[in-house]
């Protein structure tokens, strides 16, 4: 019998904070037919993964879907990456566009 989006999420939130690999409250990755069988539905189509991650993000969480596996992380888990400074993306925007620079941005401009 299939489980709902919402119990396969709680699922996989246990998952962030099991310890396997020699860490927990990590990301994780999970293959396609790793979730299909733990959701336990014939095809990951598009209204259950979106499901899945509405009910994901209620506690925090993500599922990102690559070609190969999903990753599921926290958003703070992703806070470390850097930041696109608004001068790099003026150079790709169509030049009736401008970037809104906000007086109290902090811009991490790359010298």
């Amino acid at each position: 019998m299939p489980r709902s989006a919402a119990e396969t999420a709680r699922i996989l939130s246990d998952l962030y904070d099991e310890n396997f690999a020699t860490d927990s409250y990590e990301p994780f990755r999970i293959t396609w037919p790793q979730l299909r069988s733990l959701g336990a539905v014939p095809r990951l189509d598009d209204a259950y993964l979106k499901d899945l991650n509405t009910t994901l993000s209620e506690s925090g969480h993500s599922l990102l879907p690559f070609d190969e596996f999903f990753l599921v992380v926290k958003e703070r888990d992703l806070a470390h990456y850097r930041m696109v400074p608004d001068r790099f993306l003026e150079q790709y925007l169509p030049d009736d566009s401008k970037v809104c620079e906000d007086e109290n941005s902090d811009d991490d401009d790359i010298d």
